[in-house]
């Protein structure tokens, strides 16, 4: 198995970094074949063999992803693309 969990701080306020996650997630959603739907500020996405979410606090995001020995080869790429998006668009 393969995990990701990454923490950043952010000075956006909350929809500003909410439709950054929606970016995010829509991004995996089209690489991935991901469902994924808003609770709150929390978007929880998944598919056959990952799963994980998305959380926005008022100074920081929380990606938490994990996938099965079968993509967990992905899991690199996903945590790059992810520190990437976040580093560009949070600082």
């Amino acid at each position: 198995m393969g995990s990701i969990y990454i923490k950043k701080r952010h000075s956006k306020n909350r929809q500003q970094v909410r439709m950054l996650a929606e970016q995010l997630v829509s991004s995996l959603q089209s690489k991935y074949q991901l469902n994924y739907g808003w609770h709150g500020d929390n978007v929880r996405f998944n598919r056959s063999g990952l799963s994980g979410y998305i959380n926005i606090e008022d100074k920081e995001v929380q990606i938490s992803i994990k996938t099965s020995l079968a993509l967990a080869a992905f899991t690199p790429i996903i945590k790059s693309e992810l520190r990437r998006a976040l580093d560009k668009h949070l600082g």
